[in-house]
Parts: structure tokens; C-alpha cells; sequence
């Protein structure tokens, strides 16, 4: 049995998460280089991190920050907030017209906008639901909504709730379920690793069951264009939702990952050029590391660069002996990771 309509939620970017992004319908990332392994054809979905998420900021100048991060890629959505303003208390109204700002910058750089992005213990309630029609669904292409499940079987109040919103007014843009998986609801846990059954934890074949049994519940709804398990290349504290390990299972026979970046050329003094994300490890009692960048420098620690933009690490006086590997690497024994940036 195959996914159809469910694909990787990337964190960070893994040769896992190659994997199932060349093999999937539809990848999310949070890195703009994960959307260069997605499959041809398949639905492409960006959201940049943002710390604070100011809903009385203009749409359009969020818009214009994630466009900025893009590096010229243009994936199927843009997704911008998540989890926000989801309640009239909250600040819904505003939210719908920080959408309709976004909408035209979105549209001119030639993405669609997905809306929303409704958490799986806030959902729309129907009198939200009748406001987004009346408003004309805050001008998105389609509506974001995360939905977990847990271990008492697929339902509406969570997994399937588009359901009850597509039966309340089935005039609407498609959903994108754009996290889903298992939560803390019905019986899970907060992620599928501390999930139990009777006090047992659920095992790897028992989740995948579970999302293959997902997987076949949205394919029966024409009006969710698919979603994406939360997550791949997990950041903390997220690391019990973490599904590289089972992705292999998952994929089956899908596509091998597309070939590594090329390695850096040879170096000389100390000076290497690296890709992200990486971690920097040094031998045992060697500390000292600074990455530079145009704009940014700190000495001591690792910093942060433009996605997949070369990065100069700085090789201080005693070290003698740097490592930079690979995020899902294993690290050479007799070294210390010392830092690591995305």
C-alpha cells in the first residue's frame, strides 16, 4: 500500500527527508532547499520561522520576508503564520485581513497563498467558518489546517474535522492538512515515540498503519489536496515526532534521494566553503569556532547564514582539527559537537 495524499513535513533538511520528498504527492519544508528534492509535479508548500508572529504587521510585508528567503524558488504555497489569532479573542478578523494583504504580493511572484493554518486543538468553529465565506475566505487559495490523531481511530473532532467544516458550507478553497500525524489527543501522546497502547509503546508498524489508514481516509475527500507528517529532521523539542526512521517503510520502493551537494573544494589555510545544515565538531579539549558571513560574525560560536549560501568557517589559532558533517551524520568518535546552524 502506498501514500497517495501524505508527504514529509521537513524541519530540517535530511537524506531521509530527500527521500520521501522525491517519492511524495506533497512536501512542506521549512528550509527553502527541501522544496529542490520534492518531486516533480507534486504540491510545494514554504513556511519561514518566524519568532513572533505580530498579526498587526502588514500581510504583505510578511509576504515579502518569505518571498526574500526564497532564493528565487517558487513553491506551489506560501504558508505564512501558523498557529495564530485562531479565535475572535485572538484576533481572527485581523487575521483574515492580514491574508487579504498578503494575497496580491503572493499572487504577483506567482505562488498561492495557504491560509490559516488552524491547530489541531483550535479549529475553525462554524461561526468562524461562516465569517471566512462572508469575507471571501481572507482572499488564500487554500486553508491550512493541522490535524493529529491519536490512538482511538480517525475522527472528526480531530484527524477528519475538515469534514465538518466541508459539510457546513462545502464552498470552499481546498485544504492542505499542512501538519498532521500523532499529538497529544484522543489517546496519543506528544508525538508517535511517546505514544502508548495499555502501557506499551507503539511501535513503528503501528504508526505506520496508522498513517496509511490517513493517507486512505483523504483520498476519499476530493476537497483536501494533501498534508504533511509532522516532521522530518526534527528541531527541538520535537524530537518524539521525529520520522526519519520509519521513512524507509514508508517510501517503499519510492525514488532513491537525489546525489549529495558537491563536496567543498580543496582548502588550504584553515578557510572551507560548507553547505547547511551541518553540525561543527572539534577533537576532544578543542572549543574555539566562529563561522562569518556578510553581515553577521561572532566569534566562539556557531551563527546563522542565508539557506544554502556559502558560509566561511574560521578555523581559530589551536584547533587543529575540524569535522563539519552532515545533520544526520553520526559523529566520528573522539569528537565533540560544538555547534550547529541551518
Amino acid at each position: 500500500m502506498a501514500l497517495v495524499k501524505l508527504g514529509p513535513h521537513l524541519q530540517r533538511f535530511t537524506s531521509a527527508g530527500r527521500q520521501f520528498a522525491a517519492y511524495a504527492n506533497i512536501t512542506k519544508s521549512l528550509d527553502p532547499a527541501g522544496l529542490d528534492s520534492a518531486k516533480p509535479g507534486s504540491i510545494t508548500v514554504y513556511r519561514k520561522y518566524f519568532q513572533y508572529q505580530d498579526i498587526y504587521t502588514n500581510g504583505a510585508d510578511i509576504a515579502r520576508a518569505v518571498i526574500a528567503d526564497l532564493g528565487g524558488r517558487r513553491p506551489t504555497y506560501l504558508e505564512l503564520y501558523n498557529e495564530i489569532a485562531q479565535t475572535w479573542s485572538e484576533g481572527f478578523a485581523r487575521y483574515s485581513q492580514f491574508h487579504q494583504e498578503a494575497a496580491p504580493i503572493v499572487h504577483a511572484y506567482g505562488c498561492k497563498l495557504l491560509g490559516y493554518s488552524f491547530s489541531t486543538w483550535e479549529h475553525p468553529g462554524l461561526d468562524i467558518w461562516a465569517y471566512m465565506a462572508a469575507n471571501g475566505w481572507g482572499d488564500v487559495d487554500a486553508i491550512g489546517i493541522h490535524e493529529y490523531t491519536g490512538t482511538q481511530g480517525l475522527t472528526e473532532v480531530n484527524a477528519l474535522y475538515h469534514r465538518v467544516l466541508h459539510r457546513a458550507n462545502p464552498n470552499h478553497p481546498p485544504f492542505v492538512v499542512s501538519e498532521g500525524g500523532i499529538d497529544n489527543v484522543e489517546g496519543g501522546g506528544s508525538g508517535w515515540l511517546a505514544t502508548y497502547i495499555n502501557g506499551v509503546p507503539l511501535t513503528a508498524e503501528q504508526y505506520i498503519a496508522i498513517l496509511l489508514g490517513y493517507d486512505q481516509a483523504l483520498q476519499q475527500d476530493g476537497y483536501v489536496l494533501g498534508g504533511t507528517i509532522f516532521t522530518s529532521g526534527y528541531n527541538p523539542p520535537f524530537a518524539n515526532f521525529e520520522i526519519d526512521g520509519i521513512i524507509p517503510a514508508l517510501v517503499g520502493s519510492g525514488p532513491p534521494p537525489p546525489p549529495p551537494p558537491p563536496p567543498p573544494p580543496p582548502g588550504g589555510t584553515g578557510l572551507m566553503w560548507v553547505t547547511i545544515p551541518l553540525l561543527l565538531a572539534v577533537g576532544i579539549g578543542l572549543t574555539a569556532l566562529a563561522l562569518s558571513e556578510p553581515g553577521y560574525s561572532e566569534a566562539g560560536a556557531p551563527g546563522y547564514e542565508t539557506q544554502y549560501q556559502p558560509a566561511e568557517v574560521v578555523v581559530p589559532p589551536g584547533v587543529e582539527d575540524v569535522q563539519i558533517i552532515g545533520a544526520d551524520e553520526a559523529v566520528p568518535e573522539g569528537y565533540t559537537v560544538i555547534g550547529e546552524w541551518r
